[in-house]
């Protein structure tokens, strides 16, 4: 989407490895592991860990961080879309995502303001299972915003002239 407009992706938490994560982080080559710190060293070295399997580890963090974020910015950007891309329905601000449990918040802009509209867990492991939305999960999307923007419809008509 190059005409969508920017919004922030938020993440807390530590954890963000899945199955899937560490698997490719095992097949990864040894060019592709991030270097260690010397606190990283000293930290594998206290475990009696190996750098290298400390250096997997990390790295499989780092693909399930990227993966939640692509989750979230999938979500971002159907939002946007329902929204009418920023036009009188409003637009997305930022998405808060655990990296976990994945999207748990949406942080939005309409005319009437600010708010905050939780994501359903059942919604977010949906999305980070597919990396998309099915046309049923993005209908339940459409009520959520519609529900918690206390709205009859996600885009507000235009008044006629």
């Amino acid at each position: 989407m190059s005409g969508a407009r920017k919004f922030k992706v938020v993440t807390s938490g530590f954890y963000s490895c899945s199955v899937e994560d560490w698997v490719r982080s095992r097949k990864a080559p040894q060019t592709e592991l991030p270097r260690l710190t010397e606190g990283q060293k000293d930290f594998a070295s206290r475990f009696g860990l190996p750098e290298q399997e400390y250096a997997r580890h990390l790295l499989a963090n780092r693909y399930g961080r990227e993966r939640i974020v692509r989750g979230a910015q999938e979500l971002g950007e159907t939002i946007d879309h329902l929204l009418g891309n920023g036009g009188s329905g409003g637009r997305v601000l930022g998405i808060k995502a655990d990296l976990s449990d994945g999207p748990r918040e949406v942080w939005l802009e309409t005319k009437q303001g600010r708010s905050q509209i939780a994501v359903p867990p059942a919604l977010a492991t949906a999305l980070l299972r597919r990396g998309r939305l099915e046309a049923e999960e993005k209908e339940q999307l459409k009520k959520l915003l519609i529900t918690g923007l206390g709205r009859s419809e996600v885009t507000p008509k235009r008044k006629a002239r």
